[in-house]
């Protein structure tokens, strides 16, 4: 199986390096990978001093294609590829797109962590490529999110965007429904204009607060919105980006 990983948690998240436990594993079972992305709070596995040699000497050993998103580099003056650490280049959001829909299945660091990725064994649902938020609307992984979404429509796809809300997320002031989500709803209205794209809002928990930013993101944009009740299982589709 051709897998795709992507990865936006920081080095000091994972101590027993269980991201890099689980490529090796991968790659130990006859899996390839097409490609590592790191992004976000990730790019700084390739931040000199290398503290994470063991990274490094996997890319290397196995010619991976390792990339440092090019945006998420800049924030840390990772510049061009001599300024990251050995066996790491930078690149932007269009070659994760190329990787993710040449790949199998798309796995992130988040889903590894927490023991959510897809048993590889496991025959999967090829579907189109769906971009998942899960962090807030105002984080760095969101913001690459919609980043991504926008290459998606610029390489002429029709993506799903799944939005999942969270309570302690993504509301700062619970009586001010319209002002916690208009900058975001205003970059996803933008987005609109330059191509179809769906969008899934799964609220959990529900609560009359994310009730109403949810109709609210209905009612604001032109472009079909669902909006599901909560649920603990995420979908199994194969191309999922998760931001």
């Amino acid at each position: 199986m051709n897998l795709c990983i992507t990865v936006n948690t920081h080095p000091n998240n994972d101590p027993n390096n269980e991201i890099l436990a689980w490529c090796q594993h991968a790659i130990q079972n006859t899996h390839s990978i097409n490609q590592i992305f790191f992004f976000a709070e990730g790019a700084n596995f390739a931040l000199p001093p290398n503290t994470c040699e063991q990274w490094s000497n996997f890319i290397i050993n196995n010619q991976l294609d390792a990339i440092i998103c090019s945006k998420s580099g800049l924030n840390l003056g990772l510049h061009n590829d001599s300024d990251c650490n050995e066996g790491y280049k930078i690149g932007g959001l269009g070659v994760l797109l190329e990787a993710a829909l040449e790949a199998d299945t798309v796995i992130s660091s988040n889903q590894i962590l927490s023991g959510q990725s897809h048993p590889l064994e496991a025959p999967l649902n090829q579907q189109a490529l769906t971009i998942r938020l899960t962090q807030p609307h105002d984080s760095a992984s969101a913001n690459t999110g919609l980043d991504a979404l926008a290459v998606a429509l610029a390489f002429g796809l029709s993506p799903k965007l799944e939005i999942r809300l969270q309570q302690s997320q993504h509301l700062s002031e619970p009586t001010s429904t319209e002002s916690t989500v208009s900058e975001f709803t205003s970059k996803l209205a933008a987005l609109t204009e330059y191509g179809a794209f769906e969008i899934c809002i799964i609220a959990s928990p529900t609560t009359p607060e994310l009730e109403a930013i949810a109709a609210y993101l209905k009612t604001a944009l032109s472009t079909p919105v669902q909006i599901l009740p909560p649920s603990n299982k995420l979908s199994t589709q194969a191309r999922t980006l998760n931001f």
